[in-house]
């Protein structure tokens, strides 16, 4: 086997391991789009949500869901830069276990609560942080924000 096929190899086994759990992951770069396309046609529509969420579950979603296999193609680059053959066939094996199918049916909610739990610490240690550092804001002439 060459280089290049074992390269391919590696690739379609990323692949394989995130069609598993591309549910997961393909619904999370879905729901990424969704609300930058959201926060981008609501800026240039003010005051015409309804009209905007209706054009996105209707038109612009479904759109990019026929795109979600050219984002696993990508994505499984990403993987195999990352593994090797043998580590992609071990977490094909967790993924399909009992385990890592929990995982990845729970990844979704888990994720969205782990990005809640970051923003309230980074918020709250943060603002805690800057304030004692008040002083060298003042050193170097920056203004503190308002926190």
């Amino acid at each position: 086997m060459g280089a290049g096929e074992g390269v391919h190899r590696e690739g379609a086994i990323a692949a394989g391991m995130l069609r598993a759990q591309s549910y997961t992951v393909a619904d999370e770069a879905v729901a990424l789009a969704q609300r930058y396309f959201s926060d981008l046609i609501e800026g240039s529509n003010p005051g015409r949500s309804t009209e905007v969420a209706d054009l996105l579950r209707e038109r612009v979603i479904p759109a990019m869901r026929e795109h979600v296999p050219e984002f696993i193609r990508v994505a499984a680059r990403v993987y195999s830069s990352h593994f090797t053959r043998a580590d992609l066939d071990q977490l094909i094996a967790f993924y399909e276990s009992p385990v890592g199918k929990k995982l990845f049916g729970n990844q979704g909610t888990i994720l969205r609560e782990m990005v809640q739990v970051a923003e309230t610490w980074a918020r709250k240690r943060g603002a805690e942080v800057m304030r004692t550092l008040a002083h060298e804001f003042q050193k170097r002439g920056l203004s503190m924000p308002n926190l």
